[in-house]
């Protein structure tokens, strides 16, 4: 069953942007691949109308026309540049590459679409305000729209090794809602896929323990009141405890059979992380404790599906994690 990042027909596409960090991106892409037995497919989108609309050429059909003859100019050198890219690889891989025209978050999703790729690889550095590899809005596009997993590297800081004698640990982060099954999914494949790695299963509680303790507490002085129930029976519960137990379970429910699939395949690991709190400091905290690799979201959408919107949880995390962020597939 998993089977969805393994084998030699599967693929890997990387969108190389030709700046200072695509050559760690590719060797990092090609160390996962190299890792699972995939192949690459190299992707540079050449994007005509910032061409046009360049304030380098002037107004008019003359500006589209030298434009248009510049973008062939490019194609041409993008193609040596990659093919520079896969020399320099070293490495016995599957490698195909790809140059086109359009919108790079279009043209990275159509050659996924189009090759049966596995996810879909690009490069982010930055903040809101400071934003580059492959822009901020392309990338927030992928995340959002994507019918592949989508994983971004953050390239300002040394990128994760994946080397194949390092145990590598997947932390998929699961709110219990619809959004993330298949978020459970991927981190699973991905996992077993991996080899030598640990997937951690990992949920946060809104409330601390100490507010989950005042709120049971009311409820236990409202049924002495109504005499529901013993106080003597309502003293005895430990509601934090209780909470986390019924989370542990639900969360193992939510696993299912994959559970005995993921703890058959040699070297893979899983456990659960129940934890309580703000949610982003809380996974901030857990990432850094479990020497995260790659954290899974699913696809969480806020209130109005507005363009480039994944969710404040898993954007929060490319901005500041400075961990690789995979986004799951499904659309909802």
């Amino acid at each position: 069953m998993f089977d969805r990042f393994k084998g030699k027909d599967r693929r890997l596409v990387v969108g190389l942007e030709f700046n200072e960090s695509s050559a760690a991106l590719l060797a990092n892409a090609a160390s996962l691949a190299e890792r699972t037995g995939m192949g690459l497919h190299l992707v540079h989108a050449v994007e005509f109308s910032h061409l046009v609309y360049s304030s380098a050429y002037p107004a008019g059909y003359a500006a589209a026309k030298l434009a248009l003859m510049n973008e062939e100019h490019l194609h041409e050198v993008a193609k040596e540049k990659l093919a520079e890219y896969v020399s320099s690889l070293g490495r016995d891989l599957p490698v195909a590459v790809s140059v086109l025209s359009g919108n790079a978050a279009e043209v990275l999703q159509a050659q996924a679409s189009a090759h049966g790729a596995s996810a879909i690889v690009c490069g982010f550095t930055g903040t809101p305000r400071k934003y580059r590899p492959l822009g901020l809005s392309t990338v927030l596009s992928l995340m959002g729209h994507s019918r592949v997993p989508v994983l971004v590297l953050p390239t300002n800081n040394p990128l994760p090794d994946f080397a194949r004698d390092r145990e590598l640990t997947i932390t998929v982060a699961d709110d219990l809602r619809e959004a993330s099954a298949e978020a459970l999914t991927t981190a699973c494949e991905l996992a077993a896929n991996l080899g030598h790695s640990r997937l951690v299963h990992l949920h946060v509680h809104g409330q601390t323990p100490r507010e989950i303790e005042e709120w049971a507490g009311r409820i236990v002085e409202s049924l002495i009141i109504h005499e529901l129930e013993p106080e003597a029976t309502m003293g005895k519960r430990d509601p934090v405890a209780e909470t986390t137990q019924n989370i542990e379970s639900q969360l193992i429910h939510r696993l299912g059979f994959m559970k005995n699939l993921l703890e058959a395949e040699p070297g893979c690991r899983y456990r659960t992380d129940i934890r309580y709190g703000v949610v982003t400091e809380q996974l901030h905290h857990a990432v850094e404790e479990q020497h995260t690799d790659i954290l899974v979201f699913g696809k969480h959408r806020l209130l109005h599906k507005r363009p480039f919107t994944i969710g404040r949880v898993p954007f929060y995390a490319m901005l500041n994690m400075n961990r690789p962020v995979m986004v799951a597939s499904t659309l909802h």
